[in-house]
């Protein structure tokens, strides 16, 4: 399909004026044109992933085939998003597509259905091996598909499963590239070995200091790497606490020597600064999405890092 056609294609499917359905049956058609005239070049599957991290485990996993799209910009939450059109045309062109899913990502469930009906979907919380942990306003039942913290790919090992899963997929509708995509995912399971390794070595003087976040969005990042994580300020951003919440965190900072409390880049809220003047408690910022490092296959191993030396400098200081 030329370049033209393709974009007057877009246009229709992101038009209000056109019935949803007759956009879903659109969108199956222009996958369907789209994958003939990929293959017949010879270009590898059109991948879309939704959040920075799941996007650069992709790019590593394609290395040396194509560069998947990202959807929604490094630090950039996808809690109450709304998609923009031109987000909208690159689901509608995907072959491919890596997200976490609907308990995160809520905002995709509508156009994935109407845009992009026939693209293969890598769901990360539904994948066999991936470790979920229950929603933390949930945490003593078991967790599920329904009641899961969705922060799943701070966890190495859960970051290992999502880049085997994707290969597979890759390896199966690129059948001439499949050698590639299985040696990128070996080579993406050593990288996050030795990432496991040094952040160990890194974070073993603190272990045992306890800490909060502000936002419960780490408690995989703490469990894999044995921190002593105390729980959240509040379980969600649109959530503030209480009074006697507020009043039950004070008495915890002092009665745990809690020793720092960690906020994200996209949040700054005068409770944190109420808390800091009451306690004197130290306070740094963990990020979980990538705010400020360039997209590619390097993202996730750097915001790994730079969370582990913010730990440990708020911990160890």
């Amino acid at each position: 399909m030329s370049r033209p056609a393709a974009c007057r294609w877009r246009r229709l499917l992101t038009s209000e004026r056109i019935p949803v359905k007759v956009r879903s049956l659109l969108a199956g058609l222009l996958f369907v044109l789209g994958t003939v005239g990929r293959t017949a070049a010879g270009e590898a599957p059109v991948v879309v992933a939704t959040l920075a991290p799941l996007h650069s485990l992709a790019a590593f996993v394609m290395r040396g085939a194509g560069r998947p799209d990202l959807l929604l910009a490094p630090g950039v939450s996808p809690h109450f998003y709304q998609l923009r059109p031109s987000e909208a045309r690159r689901l509608a062109e995907a072959e491919v597509i890596l997200w976490v899913g609907p308990e995160l990502e809520n905002f995709l469930v509508r156009p994935l259905a109407n845009l992009a009906p026939d693209a293969v979907r890598v769901t990360a919380s539904r994948l066999p091996g991936i470790r979920l942990l229950p929603a933390a306003d949930d945490a003593r039942k078991a967790p599920s598909p329904e009641a899961y913290d969705p922060h799943l790919w701070l966890d190495p090992a859960n970051a290992r499963v999502i880049g085997e899963a994707l290969a597979a997929v890759l390896a199966e509708r690129d059948p001439a590239r499949a050698d590639l995509y299985r040696t990128n995912a070996r080579a993406l399971e050593r990288a996050l070995a030795e990432l496991r390794r040094e952040l160990d070595s890194l974070l073993a003087p603190v272990r045992g200091r306890p800490f909060l976040v502000l936002h419960d969005a780490f408690r995989y990042f703490e469990t894999a790497f044995g921190l002593r994580g105390l729980g959240a300020v509040t379980v969600s951003p649109e959530r503030p606490p209480g009074p006697r919440r507020l009043a039950e965190i004070l008495r915890r900072i002092r009665r745990e020597g809690v020793v720092c409390i960690f906020s994200e880049p996209q949040l700054r809220s005068p409770l944190l600064d109420r808390l800091v003047a009451d306690t004197g408690v130290r306070t740094a910022t963990l990020d979980p999405l990538g705010v400020g490092i360039d997209p590619g296959p390097e993202l996730y191993f750097r915001l790994l890092q730079r969370n582990a030396e913010a730990v440990r400098a708020c911990l160890g200081g």
